[in-house]
């Protein structure tokens, strides 16, 4: 025989806010969750940010390397006549 936690059990109507039926207020449950949620929304947004910058330093790295090959690869005639002074 199976044991169901609470969440499944809510969720196929078998039971509904049992703490309600333990004497205890919804106000009083839901406080128990607001220092989670003031403590986890900083920390969520604080990784979020941390990814985000690691993935536009990646973004970046690869265009300055993009910019550096292209660079790299300009021939003499591709440069126009008066930007290579000593060039044929």
């Amino acid at each position: 025989m199976r044991l169901y936690n609470r969440v499944v059990l809510m969720h196929r109507k078998q039971i509904w806010q049992p703490w309600v039926s333990q004497g205890r207020s919804t106000l009083n449950y839901a406080m128990e969750h607001i220092p989670h949620v003031v403590l986890g929304v900083p920390f969520a947004v604080f990784f979020m940010v941390v990814i985000a910058s690691k993935e536009i330093y990646k973004a970046n790295a690869y265009q300055f390397n993009v910019y550096k090959r292209r660079l790299m690869v300009r021939r003499p005639e591709d440069i126009p006549i008066e930007y290579r002074p000593f060039c044929s």
